[in-house]
């Protein structure tokens, strides 16, 4: 065994996600990723630190054998294949279309959304962090799409002359990157650290947090154990849905982040001596902060989050745009 399959199995053994031991050591989980991968080696201190947690030595985790009493998963399936000039277009194709659906869709919202925002007390502070946003988005989300595109296509290039032996376990498969009969790379990928599994008609396309891998459905057999991984991840990743007190406070903060400013506002008219201008706003921030901290917390406890944490962040940033608008 390799020092990353040692790795990969004492941490399996105790019952740990990449990203757990990566807390454990103060490290990423991308590192402990690579380390798994055998593209990186853990230092000296984090070789100590890893024997205190797994509970042996340096020397066992450093050591080629296999764990007393243990041996390597049986092969159940395995697979050879490499990338035509067609299925090269196509993919590269069909993301390009998707990234440029992307900048499309943000152009739309924005378009729509500054032409029709209200104005203020003549000052249109809302009309003008609309169209700032539009023109920030766009130009980050253009430079994206072609630093994509030129990284696709040396991707292609590099794909074109390559043979792919996938050889497939129970628990993870290993990659076997092939060039004028040579291997020059080969990836192992457990199915536990898979993010995302995406299918089309003809490819099936497994995401990790630093790499991706598609495969062409026309090889894999009808009860390939990496059709059931999709769906596991699929299960891994759906968020639970919000119920009895949650649902509550999740509706309740967002309506108070949604009239923040308009309270404010009219708070800030009423107490005209008091209160200078907009400042009466800041009496109404904490409730799009609450938002956007509670739906955090929903999301670390895997519970439906995306609209506190939308809303409270949109509302929190107008409320200090509109109090530094109209006092500044």
């Amino acid at each position: 065994m390799t020092v990353g399959e040692k790795i990969q199995y004492y941490r399996k053994k105790i019952g740990f996600s990449q990203e757990e031991l990566g807390k454990q050591l103060f490290v990423s989980r991308q590192t402990v990723s690579l380390w798994e991968m055998d593209k990186t080696m853990p230092t000296i201190d984090n070789l100590q630190r890893l024997s205190e947690i797994f509970e042996t030595s340096v020397d066992d985790i450093l050591s080629s054998e296999v764990p007393l009493f243990e041996t390597c998963p049986a092969e159940t399936e395995k697979y050879v294949f490499d990338y035509s000039n067609a299925d090269l277009n196509e993919i590269l194709s069909k993301k390009a279309f998707t990234d440029s659906m992307k900048v499309v869709r943000f152009f739309l919202f924005w378009t729509i959304a500054f032409l029709f925002i209200p104005r203020i007390n003549g000052s249109q502070p809302l009309f003008d962090i609309a169209l700032g946003v539009l023109f920030m988005g766009m130009f980050t989300h253009v430079r994206k799409y072609l630093q994509e595109r030129k990284l696709a296509r040396m991707l292609v290039e590099a794909l074109r002359t390559s043979t792919y032996y996938y050889s497939v376990y129970e628990d993870r498969f290993i990659v076997d990157v092939v060039k004028n009969n040579e291997i020059r790379r080969s990836y192992k990928v457990c199915f536990s650290d898979v993010e995302k599994v995406l299918t089309n008609d003809k490819y099936m396309t497994i995401q990790l947090a630093t790499e991706s891998y598609t495969i062409k459905k026309s090889i894999l057999k009808e009860n390939s154990v990496l059709y059931s991984l999709q769906a596991q991840v699929a299960k891994r990743n759906e968020l639970k849905p919000l119920s009895g007190a949650l649902t509550t406070w999740s509706l309740l903060l967002a309506v108070l982040s949604c009239v923040s400013v308009f309270c404010g506002l009219a708070v800030s008219v009423a107490l005209k001596g008091g209160v200078k201008n907009a400042w009466g706003i800041f009496l109404f921030l904490l409730a799009p902060v609450a938002s956007a901290v509670y739906g955090f917390y929903l999301k670390k406890r895997r519970y439906k989050y995306k609209m506190n944490v939308i809303v409270g962040v949109v509302m929190a940033a107008l409320c200090i745009y509109v109090i530094f608008t109209l006092n500044f």
